[in-house]
């Protein structure tokens, strides 16, 4: 009996090895690797940099003037100056563009550059000063950063090729001469434009500035020489934006 109980628990004993043998080892998964994390990474991060990057607001481009092969110049669109005028206000008051610099709007832009009526200005009287000591080349059409020049010289400095004429040859500017309002040629000469209504002014003998002053004849030429070149559709919209003559009213029937 004895025997029998210790062979027994001997099988026993070879039957738990045996079966310890056999069992199979649960597999482990491991998490992704190191390498796969740092991959997931590095292609994620331009994207993320993408989409997390600020928006920045463009800024307006100013108005392309047509050249050879090139479209037509378009103004600014939504443009205003500093006085709340846009690009129509100035194609109708086209000697505001001498002076457009001066009403730069908050975005920095004005007129001679958001505006084709006064980018056309630039390119057509694209004339520099004499050069100066200081090396001045500075744009007459620019009166934001106007050069003076005397006005015995303007025709010099102005047409230095000589194939332009402006009227009055030998032009001498009267030192004495006075408009309705008191300006003399100096005052004609540091605001150009106004020459354009030169004849609304007239001093004494009805001698206007355009007969008195060198300065606007020549100015008065490149606004008559813009206007040549303006399309047909923008004489046509001007004529019909001029305002009826208004009808007076019937006198209301007395009771």
């Amino acid at each position: 009996m004895f025997k029998k109980g210790v062979a027994c628990a001997l099988l026993a004993v070879g039957l738990f090895q045996a079966s310890a043998q056999d069992v199979v080892e649960p597999e482990v998964v491991m998490p992704a690797s190191v390498e796969a994390t740092q991959v997931a990474e590095e292609v994620a991060e331009p994207i993320l940099a993408d989409v997390e990057a600020p928006i920045q607001a463009e800024e307006p481009e100013p108005a392309a003037v047509a050249g050879e092969g090139e479209e037509a110049c378009t103004n600014v669109d939504g443009f205003v100056d500093a006085d709340g005028d846009g690009c129509e206000v100035y194609e109708k008051e086209v000697g505001w563009c001498a002076t457009a610099s001066t009403f730069k709007n908050a975005d920095g832009l004005d007129a001679s550059t958001a505006c084709c009526a006064c980018a056309n200005i630039a390119q057509l009287a694209d004339i520099q000063v004499l050069q100066t000591a200081e090396g001045d080349e500075t744009l007459l059409v620019d009166a934001g950063n106007a050069t003076v020049v005397e006005a015995p010289t303007f025709a010099e400095v102005f047409d230095p090729t000589g194939d332009r004429s402006y009227g009055v040859e030998g032009c001498t500017t009267d030192p004495e001469w006075k408009d309705s309002e008191g300006d003399d040629c100096a005052a004609y000469e540091q605001q150009r434009h106004y020459c354009a209504t030169a004849e609304q002014y007239p001093g004494p003998n009805n001698v206007t500035a355009t007969e008195a002053c060198c300065v606007c004849p020549a100015y008065n030429q490149i606004l008559a020489d813009l206007q040549e070149q303006q399309p047909e559709e923008s004489a046509e919209a001007e004529e019909e934006t001029e305002e009826a003559p208004v009808e007076e009213a019937a006198p209301a029937d007395e009771e």
